[in-house]
């Protein structure tokens, strides 16, 4: 029996290479503000595609390590601290060393911490801090500090970009100031700070009460261009070997609701292409003789 096609259209997730749609000048241009090592910051509406956007960007730049950290979810500065750290030490430190040498870097590097790793099951290390609370400013700037150390110790470039960041006023507003201190000393590191609350990104980046005021690039993410859209919709089609007219392209994104949000126009395709293949099995099934 022949495979089924997957559905090229995604939604509702980080969109991977086969399914990404565009975006050549943003990406070129993220690139290059890597490379250069300049910081970037950005606002869209939430289901732009922001995260899958800067997660193809990390998929393609080379000779940087690229970290990635989602503030969404991030309740308070403790908590902060601890998911920022684990993601610095697991994307950072070599976890094929042996215990004794990676427990001595992890000891060294988070001075006062009480770093400790830890194995499941499966013999997998886990890294985490074993005090009770962290909140004071010479803790929480060890942690900030730890991968401008790696960066110059390796002399290698690194990328953070900082999703939803407006959410740090939620977390705690001061972290900002302590943030703005310790990255201004890191040469060899670029930041990204995404957001989807216009007037918080631009009241951080934009406004001389912020500790943030012009620390980072801003970048316009606009929709997707429609004749960009309509080659992806052509092609997707084609592949799946499916006729569309042209007139039905023009159709789905002259729709306003459709047209300025990424999400809607790839939810829209999936249904559309999902209907397709299923009466297009129904019709094979019915006609004698035919093959599946």
């Amino acid at each position: 029996m022949k495979q089924q096609q997957e559905n090229p259209f995604q939604f509702g997730v980080v969109i991977d290479d086969s399914a990404f749609c565009n975006r050549k000048e943003e990406i070129s241009y993220l690139k290059s503000q890597i490379n250069n090592g300049y910081s970037t910051w950005l606002f869209s509406p939430r289901r732009f595609g922001k995260t899958s956007l800067i997660e193809k960007v990390f998929r393609e730049v080379r000779n940087t390590k690229c970290i990635y950290v989602d503030l969404y979810n991030i309740r308070s500065k403790d908590d902060f601290c601890r998911n920022y750290a684990k993601i610095v030490a697991d994307e950072l430190f070599n976890w094929k060393d042996d215990i004794k040498k990676i427990t001595k870097k992890l000891a060294d590097s988070f001075t006062n911490l009480s770093p400790a790793v830890s194995f499941n099951e499966f013999g997998n290390p886990s890294f985490s801090m074993n005090v009770n609370k962290i909140d004071q400013q010479a803790d929480v700037e060890t942690i900030l500090e730890i991968p401008n150390k790696i960066s110059q110790k390796v002399n290698k470039r690194i990328c953070i970009a900082f999703d939803e960041f407006q959410e740090i006023n939620r977390i705690d507003p001061f972290l900002l100031n302590w943030m703005r201190s310790s990255f201004q000393r890191h040469k060899h590191i670029s930041y990204i700070f995404l957001g989807s609350k216009q007037s918080m990104m631009e009241d951080i980046f934009a406004s001389t009460r912020y500790p943030f005021y012009e620390f980072a690039v801003k970048m316009n993410l606009s929709v997707i261009g429609h004749d960009e859209l309509f080659s992806f919709i052509k092609e997707k089609f084609t592949l799946h070997r499916l006729p569309i007219q042209h007139h039905t392209i023009h159709t789905i994104l002259e729709n306003q609701i459709v047209s300025r949000i990424t999400h809607n126009s790839l939810l829209l395709l999936y249904s559309i292409l999902s209907s397709a293949d299923m009466i297009r099995k129904l019709l094979i099934l019915r006609i004698p003789g035919s093959t599946k």
